[in-house]
């Protein structure tokens, strides 16, 4: 006969492994809410690429550690996949790099093993905001003004460059 249950709420009886689901489910859901609005929206899409091949839902429990991986590597603030150097990786990165691995869901090796493969593809879009945004700083200080004269980090060079002449920096490299 097995071990029955019933729900508290509308008394429908039942083994006591549909209630366990239930259970893991709204952990599960709990998870899900913990993330950044940019990541909840399309986690559930996400963990359909760790689906069995058999096409079975995947298990409450791997869901949950799933989720829980994902939240915890979101919330460090940084990416770092074996072998490379970190790179600050907010939510809207993470929620990138998963939406770029559901449009090339046809091409994964499903169902997905881990986050290793997340994690590569956000490591790539971080370091190239990383080297956009240090490109945008170094653009941003030579094309700073100030009334009207463009800012430079020596003015002596400047004034120098408008003539053609050596910056003072060269002029004292060989003493």
């Amino acid at each position: 006969m097995g071990l029955n249950g019933q729900c508290p709420v509308c008394g429908v009886r039942g083994h006591l492994a549909i209630f366990l689901v239930v259970m893991e489910s709204k952990q599960a859901m709990a998870i899900i809410a913990e993330l950044p609005r940019e990541v909840s929206s399309i986690s559930l899409y996400y963990l359909d690429l760790f689906r069995p091949a058999s096409g079975q839902a995947i298990g409450m429990n791997k869901a949950m550690r799933l989720l829980s991986d994902l939240r915890d590597e979101i919330k460090c603030g940084y990416v770092q996949p074996k072998g490379k150097i970190a790179r600050p990786c907010p939510a809207w990165i993470w929620a990138e790099a998963i939406q770029t691995m559901l449009d090339q869901r046809a091409c994964l090796d499903l169902p997905m093993p881990n986050h290793t493969y997340l994690k590569k593809v956000a490591w790539g879009k971080a370091d190239e905001a990383d080297k956009n945004q240090e490109a945008a700083g170094r653009n941003k200080e030579g094309t700073q003004t100030h009334h009207g004269q463009k800012s430079v980090p020596n003015a002596w060079d400047a004034a120098l460059n408008e003539h053609n002449l050596l910056p003072t920096s060269d002029l004292l490299k060989d003493v």
